[in-house]
């Protein structure tokens, strides 16, 4: 009889097992992919912007702890530093605001053993129940402690489901790497990339050669929450930023040819991306340019590397976006000094593209781009010729204040409009930065009537290019 109830016990656990469906490999995964395609095809773009509304069920299943309620709102939709809102706030230069809705749910069972969508489907139908329904807002999250932990996010899509304790949901951390699935942002092994960093990339003297010498390691991305599994409080790269149309086309561009470039810190006003086609790659992949400042509470960084040349990664923006950051400093042990700082040169043969960083300032960092092979010593030999002035035109009749400057420039290049009477000696400044496209524009203050002459310069880095000369007129 002992004998028979073993095999009876047996039977019975083999049988409930069976009956108990795993959920499918790709609910597993961090990220959840959707077949949501780009708004607009071959744009590599998925624009969100503006308010957006966001219903979080704070759920209690069977077995739980309890949800600390003041903490979920600090780390989500409060507007203190810290917090989700902020942190997007911050991100986006004001072009995201999350507005949030968060209720409470009980469950007397345990949680749906199929996972992610079991959850979701829960938690909406415990919405519906409350008078909220989920169809109204763009987004549903649901939050629960179910003391093992871990968090989901589909990809691209509206539903996060995270299960961590309160040392994770009172942060922003764990809300910025899912929403950034929601978003599009990818780091799974299913799409060609989980949280890889080019490290150990053969270096000469000051030149870094990659991708093609470099190993791919865990290490991941310090200054991306999507690619570094631990608890960093970076704010999103500047491609993602371009991506979710956070940045516009005068501060991020595409460079198609040679020269010096400007970037100015991530998140101030002027060029804050630049991107290059690899010709040689397969897909759409680009090197993504990008330049930080220590700027607590997110991009605050221990070592000074961060702050002082610029972050190289290799991106895809299709459907989903995928980062693989450079370190750019292989000769240390670490990847927490990413950057690639000035007099040190990237050379990705494969591509032919070469990337020299030129000096770097609390205002800016200039970089030398060559698209050809067998280049050296750019920030040197590229020329820097005087800026084009489109107005005034030449020989143009005095018009009425206000008088206004504009041209063509290196892009980022720091323009200084220079004008004086006619013969005169005393000559005033107005100083513009020109933008991702090399565009500027410099209105003067209001000037009395009469003859003036006027010179346009621009300053790249430790180079100033001459002066391109116009003379112009103010009218009564």
């Amino acid at each position: 009889m002992k004998r028979f109830g073993v095999l009876l016990t047996i039977f019975l656990v083999i049988a409930l097992t069976a009956c108990v469906q795993s959920p499918p490999a790709e609910l597993m995964s961090d990220a959840i992919p959707t077949d949501i395609p780009l708004p607009r095809a071959g744009v590599n773009q998925r624009p969100v912007t503006g308010e957006k509304t966001v219903l979080l069920v704070a759920a209690r299943w069977a077995g739980d702890h309890v949800i600390d309620m003041s903490a979920l709102n600090a780390g989500t939709f409060a507007q203190q530093p810290g917090s989700l809102n902020h942190y997007l706030q911050t991100a986006s230069m004001g072009k995201l605001i999350l507005k949030g809705t968060t209720i409470q749910a009980n469950f007397s069972t345990p949680a749906p053993t199929s996972g992610f969508y079991g959850e979701i489907a829960e938690a909406k139908t415990a919405a519906l129940a409350q008078g909220y329904d989920p169809s109204k807002y763009d987004y549903f999250w649901v939050v629960h402690d179910n003391g093992i932990g871990g968090a989901q996010g589909n990809m691209p899509g509206n539903q996060i489901v995270v299960r961590d304790g309160v040392f994770r949901y009172r942060t922003n951390y764990i809300w910025a790497h899912e929403f950034g699935h929601n978003l599009g942002y990818s780091h799974e092994i299913s799409f060609g990339n989980h949280l890889w960093s080019y490290v150990n990339c053969s270096l000469s003297g000051n030149v870094v050669f990659a991708p093609d010498t470099c190993e791919t390691s865990y290490a991941g991305d310090w200054g991306n929450p999507i690619q570094r599994p631990y608890d960093i409080s970076s704010l999103y790269p500047a491609n993602y930023r371009w991506y979710s149309g956070w940045l516009d086309a005068s501060q991020a561009s595409v460079i198609s040819e040679s020269g010096l470039y400007r970037l100015v810190p991530l998140g101030t006003d002027g060029p804050q991306l630049y991107l290059i086609n690899r010709k040689n790659s397969s897909g759409a992949q680009q090197i993504s340019l990008e330049y930080r400042k220590f700027s607590p509470p997110y991009d605050n960084f221990t070592a000074d590397n961060p702050t002082n040349g610029i972050w190289v990664r290799y991106t895809t923006m299709d459907r989903i976006v995928s980062n693989v950051q450079l370190d750019g400093t292989p000769e240390t042990t670490t990847t927490a000094d990413p950057a690639l700082l000035p007099g040190k040169t990237l050379k990705d043969s494969q591509a032919g593209i070469t990337i020299e960083v030129c000096s770097a300032s609390g205002t800016g960092v200039t970089v030398a781009v060559a698209v050809i092979e067998n280049t050296a010593n750019l920030c040197k030999t590229l020329p820097l010729l005087p800026p084009v002035i489109q107005a005034p035109v030449p020989q143009a009749p005095a018009v009425q204040n206000p008088i206004v400057f504009s041209g063509i420039s290196r892009p980022g290049a720091l323009i200084n409009v220079s004008y004086r009477l006619a013969g005169g000696n005393n000559w005033k400044d107005v100083k513009v930065t020109a933008d991702a496209t090399g565009s500027w524009k410099a209105p003067l203050p209001t000037l009395p009537a009469a003859n003036y002459n006027g010179q346009v310069w621009q300053t790249i880095g430790n180079r100033a290019s001459l002066a391109t000369f116009r003379n112009f007129g103010v009218s009564p």
